[in-house]
């Protein structure tokens, strides 16, 4: 076999923040920050992958099995990979290969760098061992590296958008649906506090408040979370202690605002305005009522608009991590703003997926 290279993209979540673990519907983009994964040194009789990171200037190796203990918390991501394959019948397929890791994604920053890399590798496995797979399958791989194999309480849209590139909507649901848009987005700025966030702590928590949230509701009222209006629901919300009640305040509106954000990313004409509002309104039901956004977040905001941009949010599981914000005509003005707040600043685009 000859090198080869595979490369995934980031993503940041426009709409649907703490939606795609609830089965509910997100709105997110891939972008032009990438996991690029160049190989070589194929050994078909070999049992042993040697990987080296020029971001992290780490190395690591790993024998080919059908189990690992998953104790190495950088390793563990590569074994995972190994074992979905192993689980979908290609073990007598795996065989040997050195890999090294290039990225642009700040880890820790709610770009989702773990799923560029664990699209990017599900990619190399999948050439290495020819299985052929479309670009939703190595998203939904890299999805039960993370989520079955892992046991991290994420969603499946970072792994899906990365895999899949451009702005999707997608329902997360087992199949997911999964409808490209054609909309092009101008004027995207990312913002990284320098905060690192830990997916995991994060999600574990809201996970638990949110659906111990649903689950009480039930029991009050019959309801579906897609379709019921939110109005049917409120007064039932008042029954519920006051965590699960301001988590599920956010989980109905910030449903409702995803249902608004897709038909004006479906229109010919994109109503920039309208979309920055939606943004913002997001952004309050994710501080306000579902508690993970914090100051310094707030700050770059605030300070994003009035250098003239239309409108932002935090992008991933909060409490740190990176905001998106929309400022078409103005991304040297914010980038300016985001550097005074002390944030990283990064012009991006809308990007494709794996490749």
């Amino acid at each position: 076999m000859k090198p080869f290279q595979t490369s995934a993209p980031g993503r940041v979540c426009l709409f649907g923040e703490h939606q795609d673990y609830l089965g509910l519907s997100v709105i997110p983009s891939a972008i032009n920050m990438r996991m690029t994964i160049k190989c070589s040194n194929f050994d078909s009789s070999g049992k042993k992958i040697k990987l080296h990171d020029t971001t992290l200037k780490k190395s690591w190796e790993t024998e080919i099995k059908e189990a690992y203990d998953l104790k190495d918390p950088d390793l563990s991501y590569f074994q995972a990979v190994l074992l979905v394959f192993v689980k979908h019948g290609y073990f007598k397929k795996l065989s040997g290969f050195d890999c090294e890791l290039t990225s642009q994604l700040p880890i820790k920053s709610g770009l989702s760098s773990s799923a560029a890399l664990l699209v990017a590798f599900v990619k190399v496995v999948s050439n290495v061992c020819g299985a052929d797979l479309t670009a939703q399958q190595i998203g939904w791989y890299a999805y039960e590296a993370e989520h079955d194999v892992m046991k991290i309480p994420c969603g499946m849209m970072d792994q899906l958008s990365s895999a899949m590139g451009g702005i999707i909507h997608l329902k997360c649901s087992e199949p997911p649906v999964i409808t490209p848009l054609s909309a092009k987005l101008t004027g995207l700025v990312v913002a990284d506090t320098k905060i690192p966030k830990s997916t995991s702590n994060v999600h574990t928590v809201r996970v638990r408040e949110t659906k111990s949230g649903l689950a009480n509701l039930k029991k009050l009222v019959d309801y579906d979370i897609e379709k019921t209006p939110y109005e049917k629901i409120e007064p039932f919300l008042k029954s519920l202690d006051e965590i699960e009640r301001r988590r599920l305040v956010a989980v109905f509106k910030d449903r409702d605002i995803a249902v608004k954000s897709l038909q004006l990313l479906k229109a010919k004409k994109l109503d920039y305005s309208a979309i920055g509002k939606l943004l913002s309104e997001h952004q309050m039901y994710l501080r306000d009522y579902f508690d993970v956004s914090v100051e310094k977040i707030e700050t770059i905001i605030n300070n994003a608009v009035k250098a003239g941009a239309i409108g932002g949010k935090l992008t991933g599981a909060g409490l740190g991590g990176s905001v998106i914000i929309l400022a078409p005509g103005k991304e040297k003005e914010v980038c300016q703003s985001i550097l005074d707040s002390d944030g990283i600043p990064y012009i991006v685009k809308t990007d494709v997926g794996i490749q």
